[in-house]
């Protein structure tokens, strides 16, 4: 690692043209956050719908199954 970062998590942002790339992500993900939460509740009404009986947290990830 250089010595011109701190940690390797500036390294990566590094490449990035915006100086204020990470706030710029924050900022996105409280935009999408909403459509995320609802699709998420959509997918998990849809898989009470096909009789999954095993109990679905909110804090789960989402999984991908071809209906």
């Amino acid at each position: 690692m250089s010595s011109d970062f701190e940690d390797m998590g500036e390294m990566w942002l590094f490449p990035y043209e915006s100086d204020s790339f990470k706030d710029d992500m924050e900022e996105l993900w409280e935009q999408l956050r909403p459509l995320y939460e609802n699709l998420h509740a959509y997918v998990r009404m849809k898989l009470v719908e096909v009789n999954i009986h095993k109990p679905i947290s909110l804090a789960d990830s989402i999984l991908i199954l071809d209906f």
